[in-house]
């Protein structure tokens, strides 16, 4: 019983994690720059590089030089997307073990070794997000803007969803009831 309601929890706290914000850029004077979620980063399509480039070659860039950054900026964002995809993967599993586990009313010990698996990729996936959520900065000709990053409950809700499912998913192959 403990098992199946901690994975429901692991679930719940990564589709959380799915939603809540992950991350929020500070100015230096205490304004928030931007905020985002992953679920965010996934579903929108990425900006159209053409004014990009149209706007590299109005400051002096050769067409060819355009270009290429226009295409960099395009394939980072389609990698940055691709990671938040991955990274979520293991909580979206988590989500679909829990349906399974209570629709079955039951969670066997395979079940339980799946959790653990699960639990231990979203804590990974969490240090990744880690990383990834860290200070930027822009350095323009003239100026150069600081921006101070503060990890969101997104993020945290992904470790959340990580020790849940691995809590549950040991007490489940230990068939431990409290």
């Amino acid at each position: 019983m403990i098992a199946r309601l901690l994975l429901v929890l692991a679930a719940i706290a990564g589709i959380a994690g799915l939603v809540l914000p992950l991350g929020a850029y500070k100015s230096p004077d205490g304004k928030i720059a931007t905020r985002s979620s992953a679920l965010r980063i996934i579903a929108e399509q990425p900006p159209d590089p053409t004014p990009l480039a149209k706007g590299a070659q109005d400051l002096g860039l050769s067409k060819a030089d355009a270009d290429r950054l226009a295409h960099a900026v395009d394939q980072g964002t389609t990698a940055y997307r691709g990671v938040m995809i991955a990274v979520f993967v293991p909580a979206a599993l988590l989500a679909l073990l829990a349906l399974v586990v209570l629709v079955r009313r039951e969670m066997g010990r395979t079940a339980g070794a799946l959790a653990i698996i699960l639990g231990l990729l979203s804590l990974a996936a969490f240090v990744v997000l880690l990383l990834l959520v860290g200070d930027l900065d822009i350095k323009e000709t003239a100026v150069t803007l600081k921006l101070e990053a503060t990890r969101g409950a997104g993020v945290y809700c992904l470790a959340a969803a990580g020790v849940l499912a691995a809590i549950g998913g040991t007490a489940a192959v230990r068939h431990v009831e409290f």
